[in-house]
């Protein structure tokens, strides 16, 4: 499959002023590096990139970014869904600057994320479509879903809910001035506080 599409790529790429890849995480770091096997040159498009269905790392992130040009923060978003609910929450510029500063900062994460073994996925949602709790430690969603209403529906997933105002304050007494962080990435304009 992934000769395919880097021959769709090559064609189509080119009469846009910006690409979006969508996929899984695993298959769009193979597509990433057969075109870079291949000598097809990333950085000239403007790459950006959504994926769902996995979690991954900073590293993985960066790894993707460097080999792409887009941009850690503000081109690359991570969906978080399930087949009854559909999307429910997603990454966001803001979302992913805090993950990056927790992840450069062991304390910082530590006060975020204090039951976390491993990087979490930091999503936001919209509190009108879904309510997300936390219930021993997991996360449960209630929403009416794709068909029907799903109330306190568990995921398995391990996780909590932290309020945009509550985020803010846990940055704050962590030495972390988020807007003045956010300013300095461009994306002050597109925070959302959800």
């Amino acid at each position: 499959h992934v000769p395919m599409l880097l021959k769709t790529f090559e064609k189509l790429a080119p009469h846009f002023d910006q690409t979006i890849l969508m996929s899984y995480p695993p298959f769009l770091k193979d597509f990433i590096d057969e075109g870079e096997r291949e000598g097809i040159d990333r950085k000239k498009y403007r790459l950006r990139i959504l994926t769902a269905a996995e979690g991954y790392s900073e590293k993985f992130r960066n790894y993707l970014a460097d080999i792409s040009g887009a941009d850690p923060v503000n081109d690359m978003v991570n969906i978080y869904g399930t087949v009854e609910q559909g999307t429910i929450a997603r990454e966001t510029a803001f979302g992913n600057l805090i993950r990056r500063i927790a992840c450069d900062d062991r304390a910082v994460f530590k006060t975020l994320f204090p039951n976390a073994t491993n990087v979490p996925t930091l999503a936001q949602y919209d509190p009108r479509q879904v309510y997300f709790e936390e219930v021993n430690g997991e996360v449960v969603a209630t929403s009416y879903g794709s068909s029907i209403p799903l109330v306190r529906y568990s995921f398995g997933d391990l996780g909590g809910v932290i309020p945009f105002d509550d985020m803010l304050k846990k940055l704050s007494a962590s030495g972390i001035d988020s807007m003045r962080e956010a300013k300095k990435n461009g994306i002050t304009a597109s925070i959302l506080r959800l």
